[in-house]
């Protein structure tokens, strides 16, 4: 498979972006945690202030906090927000090499441009 992305095309500025939360998203009770439409407004202003690209759930400990299933919905919100105004890599780390390429391969299907393993 071809890169989309190469070292070549990254310019500019690059948020490690945290994932914001809701009010009780430290409940570990709490399986829907993320706060989207903070999320979305943050993306949209951060590329309109120049932002090229995007890290999400990456080293900023949410790869690790979050369910797969909010992480997933957050990256896609991030893609489907973000539109290819700005590059997306999304965290695909996990204890194991069986779950690492699962979540790459999910990531691939959601659109990022890279992942972070």
């Amino acid at each position: 498979m071809a890169l989309k992305v190469t070292a070549k095309d990254i310019k500019g500025v690059i948020s490690m972006h945290p994932t914001p939360s809701t009010p009780d998203g430290g409940d570990w009770r709490q399986t829907k945690s993320v706060d989207f439409n903070t999320a979305k407004n943050l993306w949209n202003a951060m590329i309109k202030a120049g932002t090229s690209g995007f890290a999400l759930c990456g080293t900023t400990g949410e790869n690790a906090a979050l369910l797969w299933d909010e992480k997933h919905d957050y990256i896609k919100a991030g893609v489907v927000t973000i539109n290819k105004r700005a590059f997306v890599f999304a965290g695909a780390t996990a204890l194991g090499t069986k779950e690492t390429i699962r979540q790459m391969r999910e990531l691939q299907k959601l659109g990022v441009d890279g992942a972070f393993v």
